[in-house]
């Protein structure tokens, strides 16, 4: 893989970052300007935990 750092403020370190973003799909209620899938129950809850975890191993 490669990264590019497009950054016109790199890092004191020089070295190039990296993030990721994970989604919690649980909320108590739907926001008007979120159009993210999401789950106002927490009935998969264990289910995503899992599917989470075993990503997170790959």
């Amino acid at each position: 893989m490669n990264l590019k750092n497009t950054s016109d403020n790199p890092s004191p370190s020089g070295r190039l970052g990296g993030a990721f973003y994970i989604h919690i799909p649980f909320c108590k209620q739907a926001c008007h300007y979120c159009d993210f899938h999401f789950s106002t129950t927490l009935n998969r809850k264990d289910e995503m935990i899992e599917a989470l975890v075993k990503e997170l191993q790959l």
